[in-house]
């Protein structure tokens, strides 16, 4: 049992722990907890870099050096932590740019606690802690390996879900979903919260396949065909596969999209 004293003791070591944490994998060792919450601390985070986007989308890495995004249009962001696909949304640019602090404080935000799990787990776990360098020299190697493993990945083709804006590097992301065998891949779910189960990966029994998918489409997710898969292939679910509407991000109203080989008549 806990007395007064070591609960007040464990509480401040989760709250200065957690900043510390933040500040050492954003590295920003001196900025206060709300600089990494609260809009009025946008403009203290210097852009090192400046961001531009394709097909209206942004890729935004944790581990990399502090970013704005040049814009006078809404652009879509997809942002990452050691590679890893997190979370998108829609960015508003405010005197033609996003700022770098804007976007340290969406992701902080709208990851929360899921922002320190993924933190440990590719900086730290099953790792030397002498020698490794820093906590964001460490994310930076853990982005630069899971790049190269999906670029290693060759299984073709790859079918695109139509009525899907899905981030960039999605191809990549369901190959080694399937550890680049041919097979079906689950991207994120609709409504899907970020640090709950909408964000945990997995392998779906074969024989549930079939409902699966069926579940999948009815539900709106996006379903992402890799090779040529047989009656018995492998079914991934891959909350790295983020997206948003295509018609959306073009700027025009939302509609529901449906996997590629979904006959036309079953499309709403």
């Amino acid at each position: 049992m806990y007395g007064d004293a070591d609960d007040a003791h464990l509480a401040l070591h989760g709250r200065e722990g957690r900043l510390v944490l933040l500040q050492e994998a954003w590295g920003d060792r001196t900025a206060p907890d709300p600089a990494f919450y609260q809009a009025e601390y946008d403009a203290d985070l210097t852009a090192a870099r400046g961001l531009t986007a394709t097909d209206r989308w942004v890729t935004f890495e944790l581990a990399d050096p502090p970013a704005a995004i040049a814009t006078d249009t809404p652009v879509r962001v997809c942002a990452t932590i050691a590679g890893v696909a997190v979370d998108s949304w829609m960015a508003s640019p405010s005197d033609g740019e996003v700022r770098a602090g804007a976007l340290r404080r969406e992701l902080c935000t709208r990851a929360g606690f899921e922002l320190c799990r993924i933190v440990v787990r590719e900086g730290l776990l099953g790792q030397r802690i002498a020698g490794g360098g820093s906590l964001r020299d460490r994310l930076r190697a853990a982005a630069a390996a899971r790049g190269d493993a999906a670029a290693a990945a060759t299984t073709e083709p790859v079918g695109a879900p139509e009525g899907f804006a899905l981030a960039p590097g999605w191809e990549g992301r369901a190959r080694t979903a399937l550890a680049d065998c041919p097979g079906h891949v689950i991207g994120r779910r609709h409504a899907g919260t970020v640090g709950l189960s909408a964000s945990r990966p997995a392998a779906l029994p074969r024989l549930a396949a079939e409902e699966a998918l069926a579940a999948a489409r009815v539900a709106g997710d996006p379903v992402v065909i890799v090779g040529r898969p047989g009656p018995d292939a492998p079914l991934a679910y891959a909350p790295e596969l983020v997206w948003h509407d295509a018609v959306e991000v073009a700027g025009a109203m939302p509609v529901a999209g449906w996997a590629q080989d979904e006959p036309a008549e079953g499309r709403r």
